[in-house]
C-alpha cells in the first residue's frame, strides 16, 4: 500500500507545470526585499490592506530572449537593437554599469535558471505583510472575464489584497553578491509594472542597486 502511494505521489508531480526547487535565503532575502520595495513604493497608505498575493511558481511574460536581449549592453540582434525601448534599456544600462562582465555573467546565470518555471518558496521572511500564494489557474480562471470584470472578482474574491506579484527565478554572479530578476506587479487594470531589478550584497544583506521598468499598464 506504502509503495502504491509513493509511486502515485511520484506521477502527480512528475505532471506538475513547474519544477520544484528549494529556494536558498539569499532567493528569499531578495523576494523579500523587492516585496517591502514595490508596497512602500506604490502603497503610501494601505488603508488596512496588509496581504499580497504570489504567484506560486516562477514567471517570465512574453519572449524571453527579447528580455534578455533588453538587459544585455552587448546586443547585436538587429530585430531588438531596432526597438526603441530595448535599445533606450541598453544605453542605460551601459551608462550605469560600466563592469559588462559582470552583467553578462548575471545575465546568464539568469538564462539558465529561467529556462523552467519552478514552485516558488512556501514562506517568504517579510514582516507586517500576509503573503498567501495564488496558482496559474487561478488567476486564468479569474482573468478570462476580461481585464476589467477579472480585477473586480479579484478584490471581491481578495478583499484585503494590494495585488499580486510574480517573480523570476533569480540569476547570480559566482560568489553570490550580485543578482538580477525579473518582477510583474500587478494591482489593477491600469496599475501594473514590469521590471529587472540588479542587488548587491553586502554585510549579509541584499540592496537594491538599480531599477529598469520595460513596461507599465
Amino acid at each position: 500500500m506504502k509503495q502504491i502511494f509513493i509511486l502515485i505521489l511520484l506521477f502527480v508531480l512528475s505532471c506538475s507545470n513547474a519544477n520544484i526547487v528549494t529556494s536558498d535565503q539569499d532567493e528569499l532575502q531578495i523576494y523579500a526585499k523587492i516585496i517591502e520595495t514595490n508596497i512602500s513604493k506604490y502603497f503610501t497608505d494601505n488603508n488596512g490592506n496588509n496581504m499580497l498575493l504570489v504567484r506560486d511558481s516562477t514567471w517570465i511574460e512574453g519572449d524571453e530572449e527579447r528580455m534578455l536581449h533588453e538587459i544585455n549592453p552587448d546586443c547585436t540582434d538587429i530585430n531588438i537593437i531596432n526597438n526603441a525601448e530595448a535599445l533606450t534599456t541598453n544605453r542605460r544600462l551601459i551608462n550605469d554599469f560600466t563592469n559588462t562582465d559582470l552583467i553578462n555573467l548575471l545575465v546568464k546565470d539568469y538564462s539558465i535558471r529561467n529556462k523552467n518555471k519552478y514552485h516558488m518558496p512556501d514562506k517568504i521572511p517579510i514582516k507586517n505583510t500576509e503573503i498567501q500564494f495564488i496558482s496559474n489557474t487561478e488567476l486564468n480562471t479569474i482573468f478570462n472575464h476580461g481585464i476589467i470584470k477579472g480585477w473586480k472578482l479579484f478584490y471581491k474574491k481578495y478583499p484585503n489584497s494590494l495585488g499580486f506579484i510574480s517573480f523570476s527565478k533569480v540569476g547570480f554572479n559566482n560568489n553570490k553578491t550580485n543578482a538580477i530578476i525579473y518582477v510583474e506587479f500587478e494591482f489593477g487594470s491600469k496599475a501594473a509594472t514590469y521590471d529587472y531589478y540588479f542587488l548587491s550584497k553586502k554585510n549579509n544583506k541584499w540592496d537594491i542597486v538599480k531599477e529598469f521598468n520595460i513596461g507599465v499598464a
